[in-house]
Parts: structure tokens; C-alpha cells; sequence
């Protein structure tokens, strides 16, 4: 009986040994399956596919960023009219119609926004450019779009530039922190800071934050002419004629801008080149009643001064 019992043992041990073998092969053969998973291209689930909305705003926005809105008006038209509750394309559609100069069409793509959505920041914006263009006054839809909770940095900072030049600064700089803190730190936030300091008699950090803002923004007119408005401030004034004539050296530059050149350029003595600068903002300007002081103070100055470049 001993020896049937000793017998039985190894038998025993046998067959376990074989079970953990075969879980083993089977171990190996479920996680050879899983490792093929692993390292192969794991499909997107249908979430992370994009939508029929992204993929008509992806080919858009090229569209836009190109001008070529009537191309970018007829793909996200199309679509919205398949898709009549849509607030996704609707938004860069009334934008593009506003750029486009339909501003009927812009109107009541924005209002059928607000319909569904009338919380949207993007959306009150828009509106609000809207109504102003037609000379009514927008302050509330700028201020609703700005207090919005899908409000962006952009709207922040284009709603502190709108504070700045009604005399609000200290709302303005609230709205300004909140871009910045959003990440826009160049010159839609650096401008309006800029423009601040320069209000408050600031004239040094006033020059250092709109030459920053220039670095990222140098076809702004509006800037040269702060910056140098900065400089004439601080004392600089040669400087600032020369900010001027770098600003005025782009055949596209504002007549306005053209103006303030020249008339700074007169304060330093340059006269033939104040004069040239008056010439080319007189097809503009001409008869406005500010070309004309800046004429006369030319002509007076080059009654008593020898002409210096």
C-alpha cells in the first residue's frame, strides 16, 4: 500500500506539472495576442475621429487665413445648411461674411447663433461689431462677450483696448491680466500696456512696451505712432523722427501716420524731409484742417531755419 501511494505521487505531480504548463502556453499565446495589439496602430475610437464640423472648418480656415472668402462662405454655407442647429462652423462662416463685406448675411448668421447659443462670447462680439458699424452703440454686447465664460484672451485684449480709449484703465488692466494670463503676451496685450503707460506720463516703459508690441506687429501704424509719441515724451525727439521715418518707409503707411512724420521732422529741423512727407499725405489730406497746421508750421520753419535732411 506503501508503494501504491508512492506511486500515486509523481502521477500527481505529473499532471499538475502538465496544468501549469498548459496555463502557461496559454499565457504566452493570450499575451503574444495582446503584445500584437499593443504594437500595432491602435484605431482611434469614435470620439477622437473628427467630426464632419472640424473637418469643414479645417478646410475653411486655410480658406480665410487666404481671403479667398468666397471659397470658404460656399464650403461652410453648404454645410450649415445640411446641418440647420449647427453653433460649431456658423461662427467663422459670419466672420467670414463680415470680412467679406456682406454684413446682411453676417448679421443673420450671428443672430442664428445667439438663437441657439446666446451666451457665446465669439458670437456677442460679432454682433456687437456689427451694431456699431451701423453707428449704434455696442458697449453692452462687448461687455457681455468679454464676461462670457467661453470669453478668450482675444476678446480680453480687444475689449481692454476698447476700456483704454474710453478712459477705463483700471478695468482695462484687468481685462489686459486676463489675456495675459490666457497667453497672449504680444502686441494685442503689450499695445493697449503701452498705450497706458504713455497715458499716465510712463514715457520710459511706455517705449519699452511698444517697441516690444512692434516686434510683433510692425505693419501697426498705430503703434509707430504711439512709440514715437513715447519718445517725443521722454525727450527724444530726434529719435522719434527717426521711428517715424522707418515707420513711413512702407509705401502702404497710413496719411496720418505720414502727417505725424512730417510734422516731427519739421521740430527737428528737417525740413525738405517734412516737406516730402506732406507731399505724399496731401493726396489724403489735403483739405483736413490738420495737414494744413502742419503746412503752415513747415513753411514758417523754413522762413527761419536753414533746411537740415
Amino acid at each position: 500500500m506503501a508503494g501504491a501511494k508512492i506511486a500515486k505521487g509523481p502521477t500527481r505531480s505529473l499532471r499538475g506539472a502538465r496544468n501549469i504548463w498548459g496555463l502557461l502556453v496559454v499565457l504566452v499565446l493570450v499575451l503574444a495576442g495582446t503584445g500584437i495589439a499593443i504594437f500595432r496602430p491602435r484605431p482611434k475610437a469614435v470620439s477622437e475621429m473628427p467630426t464632419l464640423a472640424e473637418k469643414v472648418l479645417s478646410k475653411s480656415r486655410p480658406l480665410v487665413n487666404r481671403r479667398q472668402y468666397a471659397q470658404a462662405i460656399a464650403l461652410m454655407s453648404a454645410y450649415v445648411e445640411a446641418n440647420p442647429n449647427d453653433v460649431e462652423v456658423r461662427p467663422l462662416l459670419a466672420e467670414s461674411q463680415l470680412s467679406y463685406g456682406d454684413f446682411a448675411q453676417a448679421e443673420r448668421t450671428t443672430d442664428q447663433i445667439l438663437l441657439r447659443a446666446p451666451q457665446m462670447a465669439r458670437a456677442l462680439w460679432l454682433k456687437g461689431r456689427l451694431v456699431e458699424r451701423r453707428g449704434q452703440d455696442a458697449a453692452g454686447l462687448y461687455r457681455s462677450a468679454a464676461d462670457s465664460e467661453d470669453a478668450s484672451g482675444d476678446i480680453w485684449a480687444n475689449y481692454a483696448v476698447r476700456l483704454v480709449e474710453s478712459g477705463q484703465k483700471e478695468l482695462a488692466k484687468h481685462y489686459l491680466e486676463r489675456a495675459r494670463s490666457a497667453g497672449v503676451t504680444d502686441a494685442r496685450t503689450l499695445g493697449p500696456l503701452g498705450q497706458l503707460a504713455l497715458q499716465e506720463g510712463k514715457a520710459a516703459l511706455a517705449e519699452r512696451l511698444l517697441s516690444e508690441a512692434l516686434e510683433t506687429a510692425p505693419g501697426s501704424s498705430r503703434l509707430w505712432a504711439m512709440l514715437a509719441e513715447a519718445q517725443i515724451q521722454a525727450g527724444k525727439s530726434e529719435l522719434a523722427a527717426d521711428t517715424l521715418a522707418q515707420a513711413v518707409s512702407d509705401p502702404r503707411c497710413e496719411p496720418e501716420l505720414l502727417l505725424q512724420a512730417a510734422s516731427v521732422h519739421c521740430q527737428v529741423g528737417r525740413i525738405e524731409t517734412a516737406q516730402a512727407y506732406l507731399q505724399r499725405a496731401s493726396g489724403s489730406l489735403g483739405d483736413d484742417h490738420r495737414f494744413l497746421a502742419v503746412a503752415k508750421r513747415i513753411a514758417a520753419r523754413k522762413a527761419t531755419t536753414s533746411p537740415v535732411r
